[in-house]
C-alpha cells in the first residue's frame, strides 16, 4: 500500500513540518475501505490563505519531490481541468499532490467539492499514527454526481464502473444519460 511505503511518510512529513493542511481523499481510501488495491494516492493540501501562498508553498514542495529523485509532472489547474485546484504535483511512485485553492479551508471544503459523491472519503492519521478511513459525503451506498460543469462523459462512466463494482445502486437517470453522452466512432 502506498500509504506504507518510504516516499509517503517523507512527503507527509514534509508537509507537516511545513504546516500545511493535508489530507489523503478520494479513490485510495474509497478502494481501500472496499477492499480494493487502489492505483494511486492523492494527498490533497488546503487551508491556504491566498493563492499566492499556494504557489509560493508549490515551488518548494516541487523542490523537494525533485530532491528526492521522485518529481513525474506539474500541472496548474486549467490544466487539471478543475477550476477549483490551483496545482498538482504528480510523483513517480503514484502520489498526487494537489494544492485546493484558497476558499478550501478545510477537508470538508474540499470533498464537498468532489464530483461525486464515491469519491468523498478521506483517510487522516489518528492520534497515535494509524490511519482512519471514513465516508463525507451523503447517501452512502447510492452514486450521485454532485457537479454537472466540466464532468466528462468519459469521467460519468467511470464513476458508474467504480459503483457497480463496490455494489452502490446507480440511479437509472444516470445511467440512461451515460449512454447518450458517450461519442462513438462507427466504422463501416
Amino acid at each position: 500500500m502506498i500509504h506504507k511505503t518510504a516516499y509517503f511518510s517523507i512527503i507527509t512529513d514534509f508537509l507537516d513540518r511545513s504546516g500545511v493542511l493535508w489530507s489523503v481523499a478520494g479513490g485510495y481510501p474509497r478502494d481501500l475501505a472496499h477492499g480494493l488495491t487502489p492505483r494511486d494516492c492523492d494527498i490533497v493540501l488546503f487551508g491556504f490563505g491566498s493563492s499566492p501562498a499556494i504557489y509560493q508553498f508549490e515551488q518548494r514542495l516541487a523542490d523537494f519531490v525533485h530532491s528526492l529523485g521522485i518529481y513525474s509532472a506539474e500541472t496548474c489547474g486549467e490544466e487539471y481541468e478543475n477550476p477549483r485546484i490551483e496545482g498538482v504535483i504528480k510523483t513517480t511512485e503514484n502520489i498526487d499532490l494537489i494544492s485546493w485553492g484558497p476558499k478550501h479551508q478545510t477537508v470538508r471544503d474540499v470533498v464537498d467539492n468532489f464530483d461525486y459523491n464515491i469519491n468523498q472519503y478521506i483517510m487522516v492519521r489518528g492520534l497515535s499514527g494509524e490511519y482512519l478511513i471514513r465516508f463525507k459525503g451523503l447517501d452512502f451506498g447510492v452514486l450521485h454526481q454532485l457537479r454537472n460543469s466540466d464532468v466528462t462523459p468519459e469521467r460519468k462512466s467511470k464513476m458508474i464502473d467504480h459503483a457497480l463494482r463496490m455494489d452502490w445502486k446507480v440511479p437509472p437517470e444516470l445511467l440512461r444519460s451515460d449512454i447518450e453522452e458517450l461519442d462513438f466512432d462507427f466504422i463501416g
